[in-house]
């Protein structure tokens, strides 16, 4: 027989009795200030990303995310990233001293709003796109986003901005469904299996 919800109190109070006890919070403190180096690492590179490299021209104009389009690894964004993280956690733990210790969130900021700029302004942004979106890219003249193609794998229908072209299914897929395929060996981004796909016409809404 089920105790009651109201038994959980107990158990709750129990547990936080231990984590006290056991001086948890303090470890807790240290691993999210440890974590805090990663994600502003992180934020840190979107924004040098989306305020400086879209702005000068070193990344594309729009913002693509379909695995379809993209290199596994972009070194502008995840290279700094990684740089500024390893360079603030080792701050962080007193590798640099007091100083740096008390303002590794800062390096790590610091870095990366550096770093991003400049490692995408060194490899001329070329790791940003594997190949051009045929579907509704920059360039492609799209009457209507919001028709719809059916993927080929879950046999829902899509608007164009979630769709891509598809070699393996030879024909459109979801964004979704794309980047759960762990068997096609994106050959989407390499040549020549790269090449486009000639999608049917878009089921257009109302129609």
């Amino acid at each position: 027989r089920h105790p009651g919800r109201v038994w959980y109190i107990f158990l709750n109070l129990a547990i936080a009795l231990t984590l006290m006890e056991m001086n948890m919070f303090a470890a807790l403190n240290k691993l999210l200030g440890f974590y805090s180096n990663v994600g502003i690492a992180w934020i840190a590179a979107v924004a040098a990303d989306l305020v400086i490299n879209k702005r000068v021209g070193w990344s594309p104009k729009y913002i693509e995310f379909k695995r379809a389009y993209l290199y596994a690894v972009n070194p502008a964004g995840f290279g700094s990233m990684v740089i500024a993280s390893t360079v603030s956690i080792l701050a962080f733990f007193g590798l640099f001293g007091a100083y740096a210790e008390a303002f590794s969130t800062f390096i790590a900021a610091g870095l990366a709003l550096t770093l991003c700029p400049l490692i995408a302004w060194a490899t001329k942004g070329r790791y940003y796109l594997a190949r051009p979106n045929p579907v509704n890219g920059p360039g492609v003249a799209v009457a209507d986003v919001t028709a719809t193609h059916t993927c080929g794998v879950c046999e829902t229908a899509y608007e164009l901005p979630d769709i891509a072209d598809c070699p393996v299914q030879g024909g459109p897929i979801c964004s979704l469904c794309c980047s759960l395929d762990a068997e096609c060996g994106d050959v989407c981004t390499k040549a020549p299996t790269g090449e486009p796909v000639l999608l049917p016409v878009p089921q257009v809404r109302g129609d």
